[in-house]
């Protein structure tokens, strides 16, 4: 795909999905994540949470620092917004104390491949870790969403093993999935739709508080289709 192709899709862009996302929060400070990298100018990878190979697949579950480089991510930006209202006298700018703004809910949304890093955090998520950051952060954490998840590898764009589902449960998160044909109806990459349905199902007979719900399902599988799941969610 050429520049000129990736045009048509810069409604999505970084700027504009943080504008859809503030819109579907509207009452959160909304921080959007920007991929360390681009593999052939279109997969996007998060090489600063877990590691990916030279052909742009993730390496997902070995133990990586994933939380503790969002919550730093976090705090940081929570911290440097703040300081840009009081400076330049923001109507009703928040003068809370950055502990107590890091004390709010915490909701995280993954996109396609950006799920890939919900899939770490989830497996690396301690609730007894020794990192008070990363107590707060986990303790505060409430909503998880995957949206319409998937990758250019085999496996893993779905989570499946029970301990790290079990852990999901046991957190009381509530967790939300939202699939579009083009990914778990896709003929050449059917594991997807095998693992989402194994995510779902496991963590339903777990008793999770999870949500699934599927779009365009009337429709063929389209990347367009695919990226609009972000204003349908």
């Amino acid at each position: 795909m050429t520049r000129e192709d990736l045009k048509q899709y810069s409604p999505w862009n970084l700027e504009a999905t943080a504008k859809i996302l503030a819109r579907r929060f509207p009452d959160s400070v909304v921080m959007v994540i920007k991929p360390a990298a681009m593999f052939l100018n279109m997969f996007s990878i998060f090489s600063n949470f877990l590691p990916f190979s030279n052909d742009g697949i993730p390496e997902i579950g070995g133990e990586t620092e994933s939380v503790g480089h969002l919550v730093r991510l976090y705090r940081n930006c929570l911290e440097t917004d703040r300081q840009a209202r009081i400076s330049n006298k923001v109507e009703n700018a928040c003068t809370d104390s950055i502990e107590d703004i890091f004390s709010k809910p915490i909701s995280l949304v993954g996109f396609s491949k950006g799920c890939v890093v919900l899939n770490q955090l989830m497996f690396d998520l301690d609730p007894n870790t020794q990192d008070e950051d990363q107590r707060k952060f986990i303790k505060n954490l409430k909503a998880v969403y995957w949206l319409d998840s998937g990758h250019v590898g085999d496996k893993n764009a779905w989570i499946t093993d029970h301990e790290v589902l079990k852990k999901l449960k046991d957190l009381n998160l509530s967790l939300y999935v939202h699939v579009t044909p083009y990914q778990i109806r896709d003929s050449i990459r059917k594991w997807i739709g095998e693992e989402e349905e194994i995510f779902v199902q496991k963590l339903k007979d777990l008793g999770a508080n999870i949500t699934e719900k599927k779009h365009f399902f009337r429709e063929k599988g389209s990347i367009e289709n695919h990226f609009k799941i972000l204003k349908e969610f």
